[in-house]
């Protein structure tokens, strides 16, 4: 199939609205342009409500932002703007960046081919009464688009019927700071003492950041790592922690940021020798780490990470030789994968630049919206 240059995004949300689902849909569209894509973007977001123009470096596209209402009320006005951008146009192809919004597409009828992406959770949650409604959507797209193994196996899951229908792929997230990252200096320091932990995070129970602290606090009993731990983020678990840090006596060694801007995160991985981040699948109902950006990002500023040894992470995590993929359940495990991590980065940071090394080579947006646009060729 040779695909015109024209691509519809159908997005539940979009910047200026902060979000994972948001960004990825910011990220995808950037990289359609970049690619010399003609790009329209339909969503509901926090700017004026209307039609507009948005200028990024990659090129200008199209946005349509339906403006506040009730759920009824938003769906009606995208559906008017789909058949628009339809019109005026003339897109070869739909991406829906969660399954949703491509119900659009479905209530006008579309013949345009559709691309849906999955990211994990929405599917692993939705409610009983819209669970055939997500199932047609899958069943019906031209391209589903998994962003990790794990992630394609919830979805596959989540569609009730043996093996996936149609063009089904697995196409990793790109990284946030992809160009900062590669002109970043060599992460080496001059001063191998304390050793600088990261954690960057939604504070809630799977993402394990109080089973960082529990290992921390062994690890300072016993004497056998002089380090500095700054934690990054915010959510409900932040009061627990704080009180954690108290009771383990690690007010000398913690240092709580709270909610980073986007453009300090950088900085904050370059500081940073070793990046905690052990999630487990325990706690907020159906939830799992479907990629781990904040992973992949760490490790393409060369941080040594240590992550949860399930979900997505597993995908470009090698253990033991581009980073530490850790039962975060597993006190004795995660004591023992900081104190390796920290050895690691005293000793020369191998492992970090490999990690970096093999991040920047073979994750991208360009590479991620390639694979969504093979799916709808393939499926033609």
């Amino acid at each position: 199939m040779n695909l015109d240059k024209s691509v519809l995004l159908l997005c539940k949300g979009f910047p200026p609205t902060i979000g994972g689902v948001e960004t990825y849909s910011e990220e995808v569209a950037r990289a359609y342009l970049g690619d010399g894509y003609a790009v329209t973007v339909l969503t509901q977001t926090s700017s004026p409500a209307g039609w507009s123009e948005r200028d990024y470096p990659e090129g200008r596209l199209r946005h349509f932002n339906t403006g506040p209402g009730s759920q009824l009320q938003v769906f009606g006005r995208m559906l008017l703007a789909f058949r628009r951008a339809v019109r005026e146009a003339n897109p070869s192809w739909v991406h829906a960046t969660t399954w949703k919004p491509a119900l659009v597409h479905m209530a006008a009828r579309s013949r345009l081919p559709v691309a849906v992406s999955v990211h994990g959770r929405e599917v692993m949650n939705t409610p009983r009464p819209l669970r055939p409604a997500m199932r047609r959507v899958l069943r019906r797209s031209a391209g589903v688009v998994a962003v990790s193994t794990s992630t394609m196996a919830q979805a596959e899951k989540a569609l009730g019927v043996p093996g996936p229908v149609g063009q089904w792929r697995v196409a990793p997230n790109g990284l946030t700071f992809d160009e900062l990252a590669r002109t970043s200096a060599d992460h080496s320091r001059a001063h191998q003492e304390p050793v600088r932990l990261l954690s960057l995070a939604r504070h809630i129970e799977r993402k394990n950041i109080h089973g960082c602290l529990a290992a921390l606090a062994d690890i300072e009993r016993h004497g056998s790592l002089d380090f500095e731990y700054r934690i990054a983020g915010s959510g409900p678990m932040t009061d627990e922690l704080r009180q954690l840090v108290i009771e383990e006596r690690l007010e000398h060694r913690v240092t709580f940021l709270g909610r980073v801007p986007d453009a300090e995160v950088p900085e904050l991985y370059r500081w940073a020798d070793v990046f905690l981040h052990p999630h487990t699948h325990v706690g907020e109902g159906n939830d799992f780490e479907g990629f781990g950006l904040v992973i992949a990002d760490a490790m393409s500023f060369a941080c040594v990470v240590v992550a949860g040894d399930v979900g997505g992470p597993t995908d470009f995590v090698r253990h033991g030789t581009s980073g530490l993929l850790v039962d975060g359940l597993d006190h004795r495990s995660l004591v023992d994968a900081i104190v390796a991590a920290a050895e690691n980065s005293k000793s020369g940071n191998a492992m970090g630049r490999r990690a970096r090394t093999h991040v920047l080579d073979t994750l991208s947006w360009h590479k991620h919206v390639g694979v969504v646009a093979d799916a709808i060729g393939a499926a033609a």
